[in-house]
C-alpha cells in the first residue's frame, strides 16, 4: 500500500510535473506548488522544474477557455 515516492519521483518526475501543471492551470482542484517544492528538495535542476511547470500552466490555461468556447 505505502509506495517510494523518490522512485516514482526519478521514473516520472517531469512528466508528472507537466500534466499536474497542465491540469491545476484548468477547472479542476489541483496544486502543482508541492510537487515543485517537493523537486526541488529532492535535488532536480531548479531551472527545468520552473520551466516544466510553466510551460504546463500556460498550455493548460490557454487551452481550457476554448474547450467552452461556442461561436
Amino acid at each position: 500500500m505505502f509506495f517510494d515516492v523518490n522512485a516514482i519521483l526519478n521514473s516520472y518526475g517531469y512528466i508528472s510535473l507537466f500534466v499536474t501543471s497542465f491540469l491545476a492551470s484548468t477547472i479542476l482542484p489541483l496544486g502543482s506548488e508541492g510537487l515543485v517544492a517537493l523537486m526541488v528538495l529532492n535535488k532536480f535542476d531548479f531551472m527545468t522544474v520552473v520551466f516544466v511547470a510553466s510551460i504546463g500552466n500556460y498550455l493548460g490555461a490557454s487551452h481550457f477557455p476554448h474547450v467552452f468556447h461556442q461561436t
